[in-house]
């Protein structure tokens, strides 16, 4: 028989975070523009696009509108602008290894004078080209 005392004892545990999340992290301490970022995907078995990551932990499990699953399904590109506050936001398809849409991404930035659509569409893509490689799948990304 042995007797053993604990003194102190602690428990650290970290929570894992999903792929889709990390990524978001990643880009928003990057680029400083950025002031929201939204990584919205269609679970598996589910017809409506969700939040999956955000900058801000509110937005998450939040619908998607038309304008994200249209991304999803079809691979288009859309831009807005908010002239009162200064910001534009792009909306742009996350891609698989295949090539295939697997999520859209939503990136609310800073603009500058001058700002047209074509260069937040080349800032947004600069981002994604860095997050494509580690998103090889819709499973990969939500892990």
């Amino acid at each position: 028989d042995s007797v053993v005392y604990f003194t102190d004892s602690k428990v650290n545990f970290t929570p894992r975070e999903i792929l889709a999340q990390t990524l978001v992290s990643d880009t928003v301490e990057e680029y400083p523009r950025v002031l929201a970022m939204k990584i919205f995907a269609i679970r598996p078995g589910e017809t409506n696009s969700v939040v999956v990551a955000a900058k801000d932990p509110k937005d998450l499990r939040q619908p998607g509108g038309k304008v994200e699953t249209d991304v999803i399904q079809n691979s288009k590109s859309y831009f807005g602008r908010d002239k009162k506050a200064g910001t534009v936001t792009v909306t742009v398809p996350l891609r698989d290894r295949n090539g295939d849409a697997i999520a859209a991404v939503v990136f609310m930035m800073k603009s500058f004078p001058g700002e047209t659509e074509d260069t937040a569409l080349v800032k947004s893509q600069t981002m994604i080209k860095k997050m494509q490689p580690r998103a090889t799948s819709l499973e990969d990304l939500l892990k």
